[in-house]
């Protein structure tokens, strides 16, 4: 079975993927602020929710990260609410987001030769190191951007020993 590569394809693939979740959901577009390979993954702080890839064996681990305004605009525009702290329906509101976008990045990457399954969506707050099983130079970073309000959300892929 093929394993997984970071190509200029791929990433583009989850570029979309994540483009095609958001307008689907809040009718927004994102806007791309950065593309970058990285030597490994910076410590992360606030929120972030996490999808393990596997074919045969563990391959990959998709990290979406934002902060806490950003996720409560995204939970409020999908509600209709106007909350101002994380509850339980904010978690799960993300975790969905992001099994969303996984989703759709699993469909595409099939054209390409892979069968993965994928995890449940995890939900991590606060500051981490993601360093386990990660393989140094094979992280790629996206930061995107929604315009009004501005708000960033970053998605990590990051290739597995």
């Amino acid at each position: 079975m093929k394993k997984l590569e970071i190509t200029e394809q791929i990433i583009n693939e989850l570029q979309e993927s994540v483009n095609e979740t958001f307008y689907a959901v809040l009718a927004e577009k994102m806007v791309v602020a950065s593309k970058t390979r990285m030597d490994k993954l910076e410590s992360i702080s606030e929120i972030t929710s996490q999808v393990s890839l596997f074919q045969e064996n563990l391959e990959a681990i998709l990290i979406i990260c934002l902060d806490k305004q950003t996720l409560l605009y995204i939970a409020n525009k999908v509600f209709g609410s106007n909350k101002t702290e994380i509850d339980d329906a904010v978690k799960s509101c993300i975790n969905e987001f992001s099994n969303m976008i996984f989703g759709v990045l699993k469909t595409k990457l099939t054209k390409y030769g892979y069968k993965f399954k994928m995890s449940i969506p995890s939900l991590i707050t606060g500051t981490h190191e993601f360093s386990a099983n990660i393989k140094n130079g094979e992280t790629y970073q996206i930061k995107f951007l929604l315009t009004v309000p501005e708000r960033v959300v970053t998605v990590n892929l990051c290739l597995t020993n």
